[in-house]
């Protein structure tokens, strides 16, 4: 990558970037281009993309998603690879099959932190989770991860494990 934020580069996206996590947990390694001419080709090839793609398609008059993912990949992507792809020194694959351990669900979500106030709540996308220790019995000033899944849906985790949690209803007030 050209070592933007999304990628952990610099800026104030770096401690933060959700795809540089998933990387690390899956083991994979980001390699950011460090000269001039390799930044030049990765922004060469998102300026390729970005200039000609949306006039292409105006031009084409496609105006559903169906239809523009039909054209991606039966000529966009096709072209582009024959025309930008450099065919690899080592033809061996690097791919390795998951662990038993990798639960892809598990990583490729929004991971988020929060610290458990002394009444074991937390706060959340606009809204205050009462969290059930459990085992831990106390969680006071403890970090717990959410992870929120494509779906919307989310799971609060301490160490390791699911945390149940409620949503706090705030009473309805009346007003004088």
């Amino acid at each position: 990558t050209d070592g933007a934020g999304w990628a952990g580069g610099g800026g104030k996206r770096q401690n933060f970037s959700q795809v540089v996590r998933a990387c690390e947990e899956l083991g994979i390694k980001i390699i950011r281009a460090n000269s001039a001419q390799a930044k030049g080709r990765i922004e060469r090839s998102y300026k390729t993309i970005q200039d000609r793609l949306i006039p292409e398609m105006r031009l084409k008059k496609i105006e559903t998603q169906k239809d523009a993912n039909r054209y991606l990949d039966q000529v966009y992507w096709p072209e582009w690879n024959k025309r930008f792809t450099v065919e690899a020194e080592e033809k061996q694959d690097r791919y390795r099959a998951l662990q038993p351990y990798e639960d892809l669900d598990q990583i490729l979500c929004l991971k988020y932190d929060r610290i458990v106030r002394s009444d074991h709540t937390i706060s959340f996308d606009g809204a205050n989770y009462k969290l059930d220790p459990g085992e831990f019995k106390m969680l006071r000033k403890k970090t717990v991860s959410i992870h929120k899944y494509e779906d919307s849906s989310f799971k609060i985790f301490f160490n390791g494990t699911k945390i149940e949690n409620k949503k706090i209803i705030p009473p309805k007030r009346k007003w004088m």
